[in-house]
């Protein structure tokens, strides 16, 4: 299958680097979002934050969860957050004494407005009528813009949604909504549901997510993700380039029909989705290993990826399965130069009922323990 257009960043380094992706980042989003034929929302997963929705009121942005259940279930998912809004100009006037309150009850009434037939959202969202052309000398907008692209500083892998002037915040919320529900072949679930196929969450929200699932896709079902969309801009930090970007652009495939939905993935494309998601762990792998360990950060590129594997191999014979375990194993691999991989270890590891993955900790501890008798010996 041919992948989509999804280009390296301008100016890319050798060595992979966030922070150069994140300004790239910023450098569009700023841009784009003054244009006057052209709007940009973002989308977060608000469950890889701390209060997502306080965090939004802190910034003096108004965004609305994607989900319409109550509770912590909206609130950990899905939300697209609109910097054209003034929250201070549409909010509702909440006492001080509930200010902490105020971002979940204000999504919440907006859901409510919108589930009633409101497209304002009761008066806080804009509609075709109400959008203005930017003007690009707003310090409001720009303030608001750049707390828009804070999200993605604070935690990488926002998307960034780039419509056209007349498409509405409720526009591309409606459309998020349609394509977050993707089908796939039962055999691929961790249980058995009964059917030869069911019906899965598509983390949208997510750039590493993006990533992993839109080259597997067909032209006419990447025309039914990007739906009202030009263009989207993404940071996938588990999925960075050779050239040591991760900020990927991605245009509408243009001339072609969006498939129905929802979106039904083959055999195929879940075995190429699966292979980039095992990819983004050893890249995570990778990075955890620089972050952590002097020697793994000296390593270029290809020797440390050919670590990583050589680690994983040696971790799946001890019997490890998780990500959170591989990082581990992969560290006391590289601090102790492979000599953690010897018998005395996979006896350690299978000695009680605790799974390895859990029995890694105790390992974990007991080479920290060793490592501080010599220090002080």
């Amino acid at each position: 299958m041919t992948a989509p257009p999804m280009s390296p960043p301008h100016n890319p380094v050798g060595p992979y680097d966030p922070r150069v992706s994140h300004r790239a980042l910023r450098g569009e989003v700023l841009t784009l979002a003054v244009q006057p034929d052209v709007a940009v929302f973002g989308v977060f997963d608000g469950g890889r934050y701390d209060a997502f929705a306080q965090t939004l009121d802190a910034l003096g942005l108004r965004g609305l969860p994607l989900l319409t259940s109550d509770g912590e279930a909206a609130g950990a998912g899905p939300w697209i957050v609109d910097p054209y809004v003034d929250p201070k100009a549409t909010g509702p006037d909440t006492p001080e004494a509930d200010a902490d309150d105020t971002a979940e009850a204000a999504a919440k009434a907006m859901a409510d407005a919108l589930a009633a037939g409101d497209e304002t959202g009761g008066g806080a969202l804009l509609t075709e009528t109400s959008m203005h052309t930017p003007d690009p000398q707003d310090a409001a907008l720009r303030t608001r813009v750049e707390a828009l692209v804070s999200l993605d500083d604070m935690v990488p892998g926002g998307v960034f949604w780039i419509v056209p002037r007349h498409v509405t915040c409720q526009d591309l919320r409606a459309h998020l909504r349609k394509v977050a529900r993707m089908v796939i072949p039962a055999a691929y679930l961790p249980e058995d549901p009964g059917t030869e196929t069911a019906p899965v969450l598509f983390r949208h929200s997510q750039g590493d997510v993006l990533a992993e699932v839109l080259p597997a896709l067909t032209p006419h079902q990447r025309r039914s993700v990007t739906g009202l969309a030009q263009a989207l801009r993404f940071r996938a930090p588990s999925h960075p380039f050779e050239t040591g970007g991760c900020l990927y652009r991605l245009d509408a495939p243009p001339d072609v029909d969006a498939a129905p939905l929802p979106l039904h993935l083959s055999a195929d494309q879940m075995e190429q989705i699966g292979d980039a998601q095992l990819a983004g762990s050893r890249e995570r792998v990778g990075q955890y290993l620089r972050d952590v360990d002097p020697s793994c950060a000296q390593r270029d590129r290809a020797s440390l990826r050919a670590f990583v594997h050589r680690a994983e191999v040696a971790g799946d014979g001890m019997g490890l399965s998780s990500e959170q375990a591989h990082m581990k194993w992969a560290y006391l691999m590289a601090i102790t130069d492979g000599g953690i991989d010897c018998p005395t270890t996979r006896t350690a590891l299978h000695e009680t009922e605790a799974h390895p993955d859990h029995r890694i900790d105790d390992i974990f501890a007991e080479v920290d323990a060793l490592w501080e008798e010599s220090a002080a010996g």
